[in-house]
């Protein structure tokens, strides 16, 4: 945040999902952007948006 005017200059958003063991249901996404972590893969995106509304 900057202090001077207080606005916000950046903001960064992490989302973990993951379904409960009773799910029988699955993401169907492309894994064309992931990261391993350990021994997990993560799926990830990124978006940048320089028009927001102020």
């Amino acid at each position: 945040m900057n202090t001077q005017n207080g606005r916000v200059e950046s903001f960064c958003w992490l989302q973990f999902e993951h379904f409960l063991p009773t799910n029988k249901m699955d993401y169907d996404y492309k894994m064309d952007r992931s990261v391993k972590v350990g021994d997990l893969n993560f799926i990830y995106d990124v978006k940048t948006y320089f028009d927001y509304p102020v």
